[in-house]
């Protein structure tokens, strides 16, 4: 049984990693006023907090990963409490840890936690996971992964926290976090939304060129199954209808990943264009619009493969049977005349057997006057 509470470790390997930047340029000895700590204990966490009450931070990031997607994550849960109790999180934050418990299979391969907003006087928090594909080029392979944020924004003060859940160790988004912060400082501090977006321009292009791969993969197949089928000789089996079928749940999969991620863009695009967090006219918005129509696009795209995939199955599939039905007629037939010709060889043999059976075991009758008679 599955147990969505098991997603912290006894032991971690990887540390949680802690980027931020304080308030003036004299908070931190570092460049920039930046700071990256390690932690790997409840002592280290604990310490790190202590030390740092009295340095406010401007933007903190905390990075938690897997050490791979189906792995805990690489924090112990005393660990994760005391993030949660001195930085003030919400409730709503454990939802975003449990989406990433050990899995043995295939489990909740579409799901995504939806956008999750909360509100307390000049405090707003949001949460959510994300699922994109990413391509592993040591077995030239594609996987679905999934990343996690919490976030929580101080309107009063402008303080940005966040919570950035990844699936291994130094992944891309991650490092394209640390090099924005320690870079790019004015560009983070311009828009509190910024690692939403990083996270949408690192990982959502790919999407594209996965639905294609998965195209390029089911075209030969789809052309081979219509040519077959008007000249009469197939060359695919059911090895290729497992293939079809497998390509159909992978582009219903896309579909169903894509539709969460275009609700999710739409409920960002709604919190920033309310104006209770930026400016209405923020240049964020944009983004998200124009990601949200290739959301749609793609998830278009996916759903027309999808469709053709399961009318080049239904063909191949019924293709398979006639020829299994057709196989199984000859096979009768040929049936039919073994067994006829086994009719007549046993006719033969009842009616010649005896008299020939008679001939050669009965001897012959010879006239005694003959024997007795010498002329």
């Amino acid at each position: 049984m599955t147990s969505f509470d098991n997603y912290c470790l006894d032991d971690p390997v990887e540390p949680v990693q802690v980027f931020e930047v304080g308030q003036d340029t004299t908070s931190f000895p570092t460049r920039a006023s930046y700071q990256r700590s390690d932690l790997r204990t409840v002592e280290d966490t604990s310490s790190f907090l202590k030390n740092n009450q009295n340095s406010p931070y401007k933007c903190r990031l905390v990075s938690i990963c897997q050490r791979t997607s189906r792995r805990q994550l690489q924090i112990t849960k005393p660990m994760l409490d005391l993030l949660v109790a001195e930085h003030g999180i919400g409730p709503s934050f454990w939802g975003v840890p449990s989406c990433f418990y050990r899995r043995t299979d295939d489990f909740e391969v579409v799901f995504c936690l939806p956008f999750t907003e909360s509100c307390s006087s000049s405090v707003i928090e949001i949460s959510y996971t994300l699922r994109y594909p990413e391509y592993k080029p040591q077995g030239n392979t594609w996987v679905i992964r999934q990343t996690g944020i919490y976030h929580r924004y101080d309107k009063t003060t402008s303080q940005n926290l966040f919570v950035l859940f990844n699936p291994t160790p130094q992944s891309k988004v991650h490092s394209d976090a640390e090099d924005l912060l320690c870079n790019s400082w004015s560009e983070v501090e311009s828009d509190p939304f910024w690692l939403h977006r990083v996270l949408f321009a690192t990982y959502f292009p790919t999407w594209r060129k996965y639905i294609a791969v998965q195209e390029h993969r089911f075209l030969p197949l789809a052309r081979s199954a219509i040519a077959n089928l008007i000249g009469g000789e197939l060359g695919l089996g059911y090895d290729s209808l497992r293939t079809l079928t497998g390509l159909q749940t992978q582009f219903l999969e896309v579909s169903t990943i894509l539709a969460s991620a275009t609700d999710l863009l739409d409920d960002l695009c709604t919190l920033i264009s309310s104006g209770s967090v930026t400016s209405t006219n923020h240049v964020g918005v944009h983004f998200y619009k124009n990601q949200r129509r290739e959301c749609i696009a793609n998830s278009h795209n996916a759903s027309h493969l999808k469709e053709r995939a399961q009318i080049v199955s239904k063909l191949l599939a019924d293709t398979l049977l006639f020829r299994d039905q057709a196989l199984a007629k000859e096979q009768n037939s040929n049936m039919l005349k073994l067994n006829k010709s086994a009719v007549f060889i046993t006719t033969l043999t009842l009616v010649y057997l005896p008299s020939s059976f008679l001939a050669v075991s009965i001897p012959p009758i010879f006239n005694t006057s003959q024997l007795l008679d010498p002329d």
